[in-house]
């Protein structure tokens, strides 16, 4: 995924489709029942992937910090930073929980429907409340979409100038066109 960071992945297609069937992939499968269906517990199977995924890359710098994304909705059950908790703990790394905090009520971008209305949704939606400068960041979400959020995120986190910032997310979207 191209973005204002080094590097960007997602792991597969959150769904697509087959004739009139919207059919997920596997890894998109594994986000619903993990999101949806209250299957916890595979927030350490998705966070395996990721870091399989980030251990094909050696030419990374080493990641000092995961930050996740705030979620659009306040809600008991935030995946996103469940997910980093996971993946910390398999990288041995901290995870900067609020570090990144809404600044504001933003809907959920998925609610959306133009890349204009996505991106002033979430333009100063984030602010940044822990020093991150000179540090390999590890950026990560659920899902991309239209790259606002995370673009909007990773301009936040550059104001205090960190060595790097990677983006993970588990699923892209088919509309992402990155």
């Amino acid at each position: 995924m191209k973005g204002p960071w080094l590097a960007g992945w997602a792991l597969d297609f959150h769904s697509r489709f087959e004739g009139h069937d919207q059919v997920r992939g596997i890894i998109g499968d594994l986000v619903y029942r993990y999101k949806y269906e209250g299957q916890r517990h595979l927030a350490t199977e998705l966070a395996c992937f990721w870091t399989e995924l980030l251990a094909r890359h050696p030419e990374l710098p080493k990641l000092q910090a995961i930050i996740p994304v705030p979620p659009s909705t306040l809600r008991e059950f935030d995946p996103v930073t469940q997910l980093a908790r996971a993946l910390a703990g398999q990288l041995n790394i901290p995870v900067l929980i609020g570090a990144l905090a809404k600044t504001r009520q933003t809907r959920p971008q998925k609610e959306l429907k133009s890349l204009s209305a996505k991106r002033a949704n979430v333009t100063e939606a984030f602010a940044l409340r822990a020093n991150v400068a000179g540090k390999h960041l590890l950026l990560v979400d659920d899902l991309y979409d239209s790259g606002a959020t995370l673009c909007e995120a990773a301009r936040i986190l550059s104001r205090d100038r960190p060595a790097s910032i990677v983006v993970l997310t588990l699923t892209k979207t088919i509309h992402a066109d990155q």
